[in-house]
């Protein structure tokens, strides 16, 4: 067992909850109450201002300007009904979770239980996890928009005393990690520990990264985890990566999923690209193929399903963007705000957020520097998507023929691939629950011959 220091935490404050049943459970007391929109649209709006001497001061420091812009972030209306969405989830999850209550106390320390008493829905509501699936394009800001609302949430939360009685919990209200590259069980089990490590200060991945221990022990260790540590909510990204066997209805990485959560009955959302979709898609010409698509897509949709769209040329949210890189105090009456112009830009960007995104602060960048004549505004834009998003045209002109899958692929051809530490393992060291597996050659740059596990052999 590791001892938690957690690096970020917070003292419990608890209000009395407006729900009758939700009163009196510490976990959810300490909980803020939702947001209203106004707040909520304060807290997690990021809109850098460029000052208005922009344009006389040395590029140097305009450079420092528009490097902020990078991590600009303009809300849009969906991004307030995912946190209430949130929220609503966290509270219900932990309904059934009072850590006060013998019932619950006996579930985490493993004692005797105390008198039975049935109550079927209870127990119903308690071995169910609510899942949300968030899926949309790569670089629509998935993944981005989701951690920022999970940071609406403390990161831990300390208890010592409730009510005047001794309650030492750290409580984890969110937790969220990302796929690996190997589509393997204990792959995602070391992932949800390195998110846990890096919340509460612990040493988890250390213990089972290179571990003996079997898939099923993964399973135990996730789920006592989560009991431990109150853990209300999980976020898990890149999920096209792993319901890649979604094809297979007994697949074991998606039934690993369905009951890892589903047990601890805490709730969850996965965010995939268009690919990840449409490994769900029940809409088939064979009865037979929707039928085996069904039960993993009412699983895995339990809760909602939310689709991500890209920028729409009318929307509100893409004249924030111009309002924002191109204010009218440093453009007004210039090609900059015009219609033509603003055209241009959703042209080349097809409404993608980090394309867009990218684009402006390439363009200010060369405004900036070259002092090109107002006039020249259009051909400075073109110069710039064609030197610094050539690689990237294809898959722009695949959104433009609505090919969703194309833009994908073509994307995926020019992304760096994230240094993922799991990957670099073999396969075998993470699916089989023997010791990993020592260089097959005396020189370890030399990749040896396959051999023959026993379990392989037995299989011959």
């Amino acid at each position: 067992m590791s001892f938690a220091e957690p690096q970020e935490w917070y003292p419990a404050e608890y209000r009395t909850h407006f729900d009758i049943e939700c009163q009196g459970n510490p976990l959810i007391e300490t909980l803020y109450p939702q947001y209203s929109e106004a707040e909520f649209l304060g807290f997690i709006t990021n809109m850098p201002e460029l000052p208005s001497h922009f344009f006389s001061m040395p590029f140097e420091h305009a450079q420092r300007c528009i490097k902020r812009l990078e991590k600009a972030y303009i809300p849009s209306p969906l991004d307030y009904e995912i946190y209430r969405h949130i929220h609503s989830e966290l509270v219900n999850g932990y309904v059934h979770r009072n850590p006060i209550t013998p019932m619950q106390q006996a579930k985490m320390l493993g004692v005797a239980r105390g008198q039975f008493l049935p109550n079927p829905h209870k127990n119903k509501q308690t071995a169910s996890g609510s899942c949300t699936l968030l899926s949309g394009i790569s670089g629509i800001g998935k993944t981005e928009r989701v951690q920022l609302i999970l940071k609406m949430f403390q990161p831990v939360i300390r208890h010592e005393l409730y009510r005047g009685h001794p309650l030492i919990i750290d409580q984890v209200p969110t937790v969220s990690f990302e796929i690996s590259n190997l589509k393997s069980v204990k792959a995602l089990g070391v992932n949800f520990f390195r998110a846990i490590d890096k919340l509460m200060g612990t040493n988890y991945t250390q213990q089972w990264y290179k571990g003996k221990q079997g898939t099923y022990a993964f399973l135990v260790e996730m789920q006592l985890l989560a009991e431990r540590f109150g853990v209300g909510f999980t976020h898990i990204d890149e999920c096209q990566k792993l319901l890649a066997e979604a094809k297979k209805d007994d697949s074991p990485t998606i039934h690993y999923l369905e009951s890892l959560f589903n047990n601890v009955g805490v709730p969850i959302i996965m965010t995939c690209t268009e690919e990840g979709v449409a490994l769900f898609d029940t809409d088939s010409h064979s009865d037979d193929e929707s039928l085996k698509k069904f039960p993993t897509t009412r699983r895995l949709t339990s809760g909602r399903d939310i689709r991500c769209e890209r920028l729409s040329f009318f929307d509100d949210e893409f004249q924030q963007f111009i309002d924002c890189f191109l204010p009218l105090y440093l453009f007004n009456g210039t090609p900059a705000r015009s219609e033509e112009f603003k055209g241009q830009l959703y042209d080349y960007s097809q409404g993608v957020h980090q394309v867009l995104n990218k684009l402006l602060r390439l363009f200010l960048d060369n405004v900036h520097r070259k002092r090109p004549e107002p006039s020249q505004y259009s051909d400075v834009l073109k110069g710039v998507f064609d030197n610094q998003f050539g690689k990237l045209k294809p898959a722009l002109q695949a959104l433009k023929n609505k090919n969703a899958q194309m833009y994908e692929n073509e994307v995926e051809k020019h992304t760096p691939r994230k240094y993922d530490e799991l990957a670099e393992m073999q396969d075998d060291k993470l699916e089989l629950s023997n010791a990993p597996l020592e260089p097959r050659t005396l020189h370890t740059s030399v990749k040896g011959p396959r051999v023959c596990s026993e379990k392989e052999l037995k299989n011959l």
